[in-house]
């Protein structure tokens, strides 16, 4: 049987379309919809916009630094340095935790046995000195236990350190102190030289020697230790005798012809270049008595002579 498809129904029918044949229903095919073909794009026809600035945000500048003020300098003002005696100055080795300890008064230069002192310990504070034990070396070997030292002297020649040492009593620590040097020299002293005469034979007093008696000639100085060189000379035609170097209390002896004999002695020291001569009389007690002394006149008579008057 012939059928036929109807088209262009109103809107308000149904679905299905009478064929013809009731029994056959037909469903409506939706057509697709075609979309449209996209064109390609021609870049220099398609207005681009142009890129919009970003603005950017500038930090204020930091504030400058204010000037530091520079503060005004002040020239010192130059301290008069005071004078410093003449001699070595006295040094100390300070303990801060207790006290200091200095001494003072060692003079740079002195004579062998020459005294001078004495010396004082000083602490600081010096109420800290009860509680030291002072000891003061001399630097000749010689030790001193007290505040003071005492006088000091020195019998040799040479260059001496004096020392102070402080120990404290209850801690036992040390503070040492140098005192000064000091230089001592060898005093020379004033040559003194002199002759004296004895008879040999001990039964002859002196005062009774005469000539022909063998007479003993001694020479003594001092210092003691000082050598000398000497020449003895005694009559005209008798030899001379040297002695050097001599000790002091040298002696020679000699017999002369006659009273006035005298023993003739030249002594010299090498080392300084001093020199003498001693003159002593071999009979000291043959010499003239004095003459008396004559009583002046008053007037004369021609019985009794010169007569003194009152």
């Amino acid at each position: 049987m012939a059928g036929f498809v109807a088209y262009g129904a109103l809107s308000d029918d149904g679905p299905e379309v009478a064929t013809g044949n009731q029994d056959v229903v037909v469903t409506q095919t939706e057509v697709p919809t075609s979309s449209p073909e996209t064109q390609p794009v021609n870049p220099s026809t398609v207005a681009v916009p142009a890129p919009t600035p970003t603005a950017l945000t500038v930090p204020n500048p930091a504030p400058a630094p204010a000037a530091a003020a520079v503060p005004t300098t002040t020239t010192p003002t130059a301290t008069a340095v005071p004078t410093v005696p003449p001699g070595p100055a006295p040094t100390a080795t300070p303990d801060p935790s207790t006290a200091t300890v200095s001494c003072s008064g060692v003079p740079a230069t002195a004579d062998t046995d020459q005294t001078f002192g004495p010396l004082a310990a000083v602490t600081v504070p010096p109420e800290a000195a009860a509680g030291f034990q002072f000891t003061w070396n001399f630097g000749n070997d010689t030790l001193a236990t007290s505040p003071v030292s005492g006088d000091i002297s020195y019998a040799q020649a040479g260059t001496y350190t004096i020392n102070l040492t402080g120990t404290n009593a209850t801690t036992g620590a040390t503070l040492s102190a140098t005192c000064g040097t000091v230089t001592v020299a060898e005093v020379v002293a004033t040559l003194q030289v002199a002759c004296s005469v004895s008879s040999v034979d001990t039964q002859v007093e002196l005062t009774a020697a005469r000539a022909g008696d063998v007479m003993r000639v001694t020479t003594t100085w001092t210092p003691a230790d000082v050598p000398l060189r000497l020449q003895y000379e005694f009559e005209p035609t008798d030899a001379l005798i040297i002695i050097g170097p001599a000790t002091t209390g040298d002696t020679q002896t000699n017999a002369f012809g006659s009273n006035d004999g005298v023993f003739s002695i030249f002594w010299r020291y090498v080392e300084t270049g001093e020199t003498g001569r001693l003159s002593c009389p071999a009979y000291p007690g043959s010499e003239p008595a004095p003459s008396p002394t004559a009583i002046p006149c008053t007037y004369a008579t021609a019985i009794t002579g010169c007569l003194s008057g009152s």
